[in-house]
């Protein structure tokens, strides 16, 4: 209070601001007189400011007060070039921020600072952005990368993908469009959150998209475009180039074994892959399991039998063919593991 009430008083800010600088005062201290003095409009204030976001201790509530408070473009300016990403996250998250600090944001030459607030930029505060400012937001989330480690930003990154799926697709697009220009340098992990919002998308822009994946994509994104879609599979299989990742229009988990994927497994017979070749790609990405590997397996083995076609089922021949390695495969792998853990019963597990 005391702090507030100085401020507000003061008709020489900055000198007193220097003094209490010199006599060492908290820093706490001197950001709330620094924050009043803003709030009021006092004289001199945005030069204490300047001063104060150099300092280290006083850097970010003075940056903070410099981003929220009404101040002139230089001095938003002068604090957006020292505000870390996380700063930046924290106050736009907040909706702290107005239209015109938010067009200095989108504007700054640090990528990062404009990706970091367009990226967590709420979604209430879209509506009431003036055109030209939604457009430079689209703009920037269309070319701001996946961050897969960064859980907070792949899920704001993800939730407006999911929103929109016109600027999804064109994310995709520059997204592809980096790692093709650079190959390795760009990989991008994408994370889950990415993933599902891609294979959110429509089936023939999913197919197009294929159709211009560049080799470096990783391997999630290509299975979340074909998102167990029979056109999205065959526009796969028609990249020669693509081959190494064939196998992504096959891979899944036990609730993938259904007529759709007979479908997709039936275009890979089609171009001459074996049925043991189709029925091992299923796994490709890893499976997991609770209790006993061998009743794992046999779920597999089941869902298998299950495809079995009916008496008169077109592709009869070949679908008996898939159904049947299937059933093989991962009757193999179960009484391996059946007697693995038999032995086990017996002798312990081994390493013990």
């Amino acid at each position: 209070m005391l702090a507030r009430e100085v401020a507000a008083r003061s008709e020489r800010l900055e000198e007193l601001l220097e003094e209490l600088e010199r006599r060492g005062a908290d820093s706490g201290l001197l950001a709330r007189f620094l924050d009043r003095a803003a709030e009021l409009r006092r004289p001199g204030w945005e030069t204490a400011a300047e001063r104060l976001i150099e300092r280290e201790a006083t850097s970010a509530t003075a940056i903070r007060t410099a981003l929220v408070r009404p101040a002139s473009a230089g001095l938003k300016r002068f604090a957006i070039r020292r505000a870390a990403p996380r700063l930046i996250e924290s106050l736009v998250g907040a909706d702290a921020i107005d239209h015109a600090t938010l067009a200095l944001l989108f504007e700054e030459p640090d990528s990062d600072v404009a990706r970091t607030a367009a990226v967590m930029l709420p979604e209430q505060r879209l509506a009431g952005l003036p055109p030209r400012l939604r457009d430079r937001w689209r703009e920037i989330v269309v070319g701001s990368p996946p961050e897969g480690h960064l859980v907070r930003w792949n899920e704001s990154l993800a939730r407006i993908l999911e929103r929109d799926r016109d600027l999804c697709a064109d994310w995709v697009r520059a997204w592809f469009g980096r790692l093709r220009e650079l190959g390795s340098e760009a990989y991008e992990p994408a994370g889950i959150e990415i993933e599902l919002a891609v294979g959110g998308l429509p089936a023939d822009v999913r197919a197009e998209l294929i159709a211009d994946v560049p080799a470096e994509a990783p391997s999630g994104v290509i299975r979340s475009l074909v998102s167990g879609d029979a056109a999205a599979a065959e526009a796969l299989f028609a990249r020669p180039d693509l081959e190494r990742l064939h196998y992504c229009a096959l891979a899944g988990g036990l609730e993938d074994l259904g007529e759709a994927w007979m479908e997709r497994a039936l275009l890979a017979m089609g171009r001459g892959w074996e049925p043991e070749r189709i029925a091992e790609s299923l796994l490709y990405g890893g499976t997991r399991w609770v209790g006993d590997e061998s009743g794992h397996w046999r779920r597999y083995a089941e869902a298998f039998e299950r495809l079995l076609p009916a008496p008169g089922q077109p592709d009869a021949d070949r679908r008996k063919r898939i159904a049947d390695a299937g059933m093989a495969h991962f009757g193999k792998l179960r009484a391996d593991a059946a007697r693995r853990e038999r032995d086990e019963r017996v002798y312990g597990r081994r390493g013990r």
